[in-house]
Order: C-alpha cells, then structure tokens, then sequence
C-alpha cells in the first residue's frame, strides 16, 4: 500500500510503497506527462523529475525498507511465496516541489487519463494532503487553494521559484518550516509577490550574464539534504 508522511526534518515528504504501488504512480504521471500535459512545460518538468525518482526507488537506488510480513504460518505455507518478508522502496521530495507537483494533478481532467490512473492520483492527493493535516495543516485549507490555483503552462520561472523558496526552507528552523510551505502555496495559487519578484531580478540576472532566463539557477544540487 502506497504511504506518505512528512520527513523527520520538515523538509520533503517522503513516498514509500511496494514495487508494483510505485510502478502504478509512475504510470499514472508518465500518463498525465504525455497525455495531458503537453503545453504546460513547467509542471511537465516537475513531473518528469518525479516520475526519475519513482523508477530508481523501483530500482533500489533511493531508501528501502526490508520487514516481516508478519502473517500466521499456516497463511503463509498457504501461499505460493514461501518467503515472509517484503521490501518497501521510497523516496524524498522536497516539500515546496511537492506543493507544486500538487497543484499540477489537482488540475488534471478525468477525461483526459484513463480512470485507473485518475483515481490512483486523487489517492496520491488525498495521501499527501492527510500528511500534512496530521502536521497540523487544515486540509479544507488546502483543498480551496487547489481549485483557485491557476494552469501554469505560462510560468517559465517555475524551477527558479520552486529554488528560492527551497532556500528560505533550508534556512528556516524545523518548527517553521511547515508554516513556510502554507506561505508558498498560497504563493504560487495567486502567482504572488515573490514570483513577481522573483520574474524581475531572473530577467536582471539574465541580462548581467549575457544568458537565458531559464539557465538562472539558485540551487546546484538537493543531495545529501537530511530530510
């Protein structure tokens, strides 16, 4: 069964499961990427990177998680697998891109994706949404911001977003981060000051160094982040 919880640190959540649970939220997104997602480049990133961390968690190269099934004998000699133990593989996803990724799928038409991916989604939502309200989060709160969020198939600053609202995340204490993240998503569903911000001094940047907008980065790498 597919879980969700909030790291120790406050910073990611983190996505566990067996093989064939995360194998069905892979195909879920691969199908919401190629489906329904083909002018929205932003979200398109994020999922991509999603569905990357997916496939190795699949491959055993992300956390696993060896444990006893814990079923009586004469279940277990019932069976056709004779062994009592089961892997769980998981992996972390950065708190302030999970929220975006959120309000990617939250705007995904039933239509468009077949229903046992839709509705896999909707429980991936639900799950996520559950870790943060048992964090204290209001998830009627949350739910009312995903049906004002806007399609974000314009926002060509979305990494550099995302990016700087990881900073003020990693700067922040761990009893303020969660408090953080609501102040990011009620960010990004109204495209906010910070993006405005956010948009001018990319284009300032861009412009000093004689590059592209989307070549800015704030961030080198997320490894070895204690989640």
């Amino acid at each position: 069964m597919l879980q969700v919880h909030i790291s120790e640190h406050k910073l990611g959540v983190f996505i566990e499961g067996d093989y064939h649970d995360l194998r069905m939220l892979y195909k879920a997104i691969e199908a919401v990427v190629y489906l329904g997602l083909r002018d929205m480049k932003a979200s398109e990133r994020a999922l991509y990177s999603m569905m990357f961390d997916t496939r190795k968690a699949m491959e055993g190269e992300r956390e696993f998680d060896v444990f006893q099934n814990q079923l009586d004998e004469a279940i277990l000699q019932s069976l056709p697998v004779k062994d009592d133990t089961s892997i769980y593989y998981g992996y972390y996803v950065v708190l302030t891109e999970m929220m975006f990724i959120l309000l990617t799928l939250h705007k995904v038409n039933k239509n468009i994706i077949e229903d046992k991916y839709y509705y896999y989604l909707r429980m991936f939502i639900s799950l996520v949404v559950n870790a943060f309200e048992e964090e204290g989060i209001d998830n009627s709160t949350m739910d009312e911001w995903f049906k004002q969020a806007p399609t974000y198939s314009l926002s060509n600053y979305y990494h550099q977003y995302v990016e700087v609202w990881t900073l003020r995340l990693l700067e922040a204490n761990e009893e303020e981060r969660l408090a953080l993240v609501e102040e990011c998503l009620y960010d990004m569903v109204r495209f906010g000051e910070a993006y405005d911000s956010l948009v001018d001094e990319v284009n300032t940047y861009a412009k000093e160094n004689s590059c592209e907008p989307s070549e800015i980065t704030y961030i080198d790498s997320l490894e070895n982040l204690e989640y």
